[in-house]
């Protein structure tokens, strides 16, 4: 799928949904597409902008670190 090609997505809403959970860290691109129920081809069309690896690494960062934090108060 190129920038010319119209997005045919039968399903707004889910890519709605799939790009805020990718833009916010919360779900990897293959999660994205199975939730969304398209293949991880248009998914990464649709992430082509969103710093996903970076976005999930600092989500995971920061669970980590809080984790470690309250196994340290006990």
């Amino acid at each position: 799928m190129d920038k010319t090609t119209p997005d045919t997505t039968k399903d707004p809403a889910a890519k709605a949904a799939a790009i805020d959970l990718l833009m916010r860290g919360l779900i990897s691109k293959s999660e994205a597409a199975r939730l969304a129920g398209v293949s991880k081809q248009l998914v990464q069309h649709w992430a082509r902008d969103i710093p996903v690896d970076r976005n999930r690494n600092a989500v995971i960062s920061k669970l980590w670190r809080k984790k470690l934090a309250s196994k340290s108060a006990k």
